[in-house]
């Protein structure tokens, strides 16, 4: 076995084994690494219990995996149930676990400037690449589809293009990394009411 897996697999866990170490990096639709998987499963270990059921133990890398899938390819939960042979209510329940573990780590990772010497860090770089003086970020919204809501509520879900959306406002620094996002606006709500 790589020893690289060794530490997250028990010998009865061929049939997982197997397929990783066919795979050069653990891909979801072409966006993680295994390292950035590591890195993921590392910080979020303590949150996600370990789910036993019915003789069937899914450990936290599984879960990971399970819902990164589900986040790459908005796969409905009885397909994502299917890729590792679980209920399609026992996927939907990790993806809610692992999902609220990763938001433990939001303020490790998005957050705007905590003191002046990170304002003027900022400033400075949005200088140097864009010749804008005292900016600290870029900000806009885009729209991510999602399926309609149902109910009487669910046209304020529908944008200008009649999809079903959520208008998300991101805030980010001159490197792109996200500094703040705000996803609980309707599709139908235009930006300047965000902002």
């Amino acid at each position: 076995m790589d020893p690289d897996l060794q530490d997250f697999f028990e010998d009865e866990d061929e049939e997982i084994v197997d397929f990783l170490e066919n795979m050069r990096t653990y891909t979801i639709r072409g966006t993680f690494s295994k390292n950035v998987v590591r890195t993921i499963l590392n910080e979020i270990r303590n949150y996600i219990p370990n789910i036993v059921r019915r003789n069937c133990d899914i450990d936290p890398l599984t879960q990971l995996l399970i819902t990164l899938r589900f986040y790459g390819t908005g796969d409905i939960y009885i397909v994502m149930g299917d890729f590792v042979g679980i209920h399609k209510t026992t996927a939907g329940r990790i993806i809610k676990h692992v999902t609220e573990a990763i938001l433990h780590l939001r303020p490790n990772y998005i957050y705007l400037p905590r003191n002046q010497q990170e304002l003027h860090k900022l400033q400075v770089n949005f200088k140097n690449v864009a010749q804008f003086p005292r900016i600290i970020g870029a900000i806009d919204c885009t729209h991510i589809k999602r399926l309609s809501p149902g109910g009487p509520q669910a046209e304020f879900f529908r944008n200008r293009k009649g999809v079903f959306s959520l208008n998300v406002q991101v805030v980010c620094d001159n490197t792109t990394k996200i500094m703040d996002i705000v996803a609980r606006w309707p599709g139908a709500t235009h930006d300047s009411q965000i902002f």
